[in-house]
């Protein structure tokens, strides 16, 4: 979950060297409504989003059903 489209490129273009399947959120609001939707092993979140302050939304992530085993 990454703001930066810059960023959001790097880093999925590393990650996918190690042949994973990258989903990517702009919005801490776009994050959450994924995370209720799919079941990831990791999420990376960025801690200054335009909508929501990182630590809000790893709380908001954390309390989810679907994250509750997901690295964060």
């Amino acid at each position: 979950i990454e703001d930066s489209e810059d960023n959001r490129f790097i880093f999925s273009y590393f990650l996918k060297a190690f042949e994973l399947q990258i989903d990517e959120a702009e919005t801490g609001a776009q994050g959450l409504d994924k995370a209720a939707r799919n079941n990831y092993d990791a999420i990376f979140v960025d801690m200054r989003l335009p909508d929501i302050h990182g630590m809000e939304l790893f709380g908001k992530l954390k309390d989810h059903v679907n994250t509750q085993d997901t690295r964060l």
